[in-house]
């Protein structure tokens, strides 16, 4: 990923911006659950920018026992676990109200196996939720290799979304 230059990430995240308004699922979505980037990971803010006014976006928390919560998104942010903004508030919402879940990882493979930050924390909240799961990542993200390392309590994505390519496992 350091590899990527900001100018190849910007006209990467503005292709992904793209893909999304060609994603039936993510239109048909109304309560969305998008990240704030780490400076390795795509920027998807871009989507919540262009959607703000059709859906109801959030944001993940790390709560005080490990664990992801969701609050609604808000530009008033703090900085959180890891260094990650996030959302201020204490209205959480509830895993299961969420239809679409844009989710980020270090790597995915092509049938949407992910490869995260080794805590747990999105598989943890992705099994509490039957919202439609879409992986993103650059393409040079991609690889085959993400399914041999996939562990029983891993949770596969329903679609791996990368700029410039799409690719879609349970299709």
């Amino acid at each position: 990923m350091r590899k990527l230059s900001a100018e190849q990430r910007r006209s990467e995240a503005e292709r992904l911006l793209q893909l999304f308004a060609d994603e039936p699922h993510f239109q048909s979505a109304q309560r969305v659950l998008i990240y704030n980037p780490l400076p390795d990971e795509i920027d998807v803010l871009p989507i919540l920018q262009k959607y703000k006014a059709q859906k109801q976006f959030f944001m993940p928390v790390v709560a005080d026992d490990n664990t992801l919560k969701i609050l609604p998104y808000s530009d008033e942010q703090k900085t959180g676990a890891f260094g990650i903004g996030e959302p201020v508030g204490s209205d959480y919402a509830e895993p299961d109200s969420i239809d679409y879940i844009i989710v980020p990882g270090v790597a995915f493979s092509t049938d949407g196996h992910r490869l995260g930050r080794g805590k747990g924390y999105y598989d943890r909240l992705l099994k509490q939720t039957h919202a439609y799961k879409t992986g993103v990542c650059f393409a040079v993200q991609v690889t085959p290799l993400i399914a041999a390392l996939h562990e029983p309590h891993d949770v596969i994505m329903d679609t791996v979304i990368s700029s410039p390519l799409s690719l879609s496992p349970q299709s």
